[in-house]
Parts: C-alpha cells; structure tokens; sequence
C-alpha cells in the first residue's frame, strides 16, 4: 500500500467520514502502518478482512453518529465483522457479547428476549447511529492486542473529530481501556456513561445492572423525541 488512493477506500466508509479521516488515512504515518499490517498477513492469519475493517464507518455514517461504544480489538477467533462487539459470523455468543444481551433484556426487556439472544450481529444498532467502535482495528489470529500500535493514532484522529464537529453524543465507555478515552472527549457538550467490562473476567467493576440502554434512550428521549430512541432488540 505505498500508493494509497482514495477510491481504494471508497466501498469502505461513508462518504463524509472519507473526506474528514482521509488526511489522517492518507498520511505517511498511516501507510507504513498499512504496509506493515500488510506485512503481518505474509506469515500470521489477521482478523477482520480488509472489507470489513472499516465496517463501523460504512454502517454508521457520520450524519448519524449518535452514540459511540467503545471496544478494544477485533475479536481474534475469526468471528470479528468490523463492529465493536459483534460476531455475526459466530455460531456461539463470544462471553463478553452475551454479558451485554443480558443487560439489554434485563434492562430493556424484562427478561429473555429470543430474537437478540439468538443474533450476534449488532449491525442493528449500527444502523440506528450507534458507531460500535474498536480502538484497534485489526488484531493477528488467537494474539489479542497484538496490532493496537498500529492504530492508536488513527483512534485518536477518530476522536478528535468527534470532539470538535459534534455534540450531544452518548460516550459508553465499558472496562478502564474505553475509560481512557474519556480525555479525548469534550464532556461539557456531550455524554459520558462508564461501567465495568462486559468480560466475565470482570469480578471487580461490575457492568451487570449499568441499565446504559435504557439510560442512553432517556437522554435521547429528553433532547431529540421518543422516536429517535434506539430500538437495542434490533
């Protein structure tokens, strides 16, 4: 990738969040990161695909951006799809997912809620302008974090841009590696709800009983309308 192009990208992102990030993507910085990544692929399996990478930047178009989750990196058992979270190629639920599905059924549901219990794939949420997104967004097969350097300046990049050209934005920072993003964030003009990790490996802060779903559709309800809350069954 030594000659990036921009129509390279174009089947990868929205068109606006294209033009805002292609600087960054564009930069020197970036295509020896690129190159390098590429390089990794030569003698290690690298999640997600390169059509997927960017997914949340095509799913989630900038105009929309309402709420942001905020992950760490793909999932690396070949399940990631390129949304924070979601494993719509899994057959089984990955632990830290189903902690979430709980929450949402607990907090939004009254209990078991069949259709999402059984569907791992949050592009629902995605397309309602929840921006499901990674802070690293490749990771090599079973070597978690293992591509974050890679990345760090371009998440960066993500969340300047989200702090100087929006507000009002719901922030759901889940385990202190989303907290640390929270320096990043302008928080007098936006929202910020924090909790534990979802990971059952979490014992010490606890995400269960958060209730951010409902919460984050409250905030959304006060300022915007009832129709615009987010439907979290899809």
């Amino acid at each position: 990738m030594s000659n990036l192009n921009k129509n390279m990208f174009k089947d990868n992102f929205d068109g606006k969040w294209l033009d805002l990030l292609w600087p960054f993507l564009s930069s020197d910085k970036m295509v020896a990161n690129f190159n390098a990544i590429k390089g990794k692929k030569s003698f290690s399996v690298v999640y997600p695909s390169f059509e997927d990478c960017f997914r949340a930047f095509r799913i989630t178009p900038w105009d929309d951006v309402r709420v942001v989750v905020v992950g760490q990196d793909p999932y690396h058992d070949g399940s990631a799809d390129g949304l924070a979270f979601s494993a719509s190629r899994s057959i089984k639920c990955p632990p830290s997912l189903a902690n979430i599905i709980l929450e949402v059924e607990r907090d939004c549901y009254n209990g078991l809620n069949l259709e999402r219990a059984c569907n791992y794939d949050l592009s629902g949420w995605a397309k309602q302008g929840v921006l499901l997104l990674n802070t690293a967004f490749t990771v090599e097969k079973k070597n978690p974090g293992s591509h974050k350097q890679y990345w760090e300046d371009f998440t960066k990049e993500v969340f300047r841009l989200l702090r100087e050209e929006k507000q009002g934005v719901i922030y759901l920072l889940w385990g202190n590696h989303a907290k640390n993003y929270r320096q990043y964030i302008s928080e007098k003009l936006n929202y910020i709800l924090e909790a534990g990790h979802p990971s059952p490996l979490n014992t010490t802060h606890p995400f269960k009983g958060c209730k951010h779903f409902s919460k984050t559709n409250e905030i959304i309800e006060q300022n915007n309308g009832l129709e615009l809350c987010i439907d979290w069954g899809k």
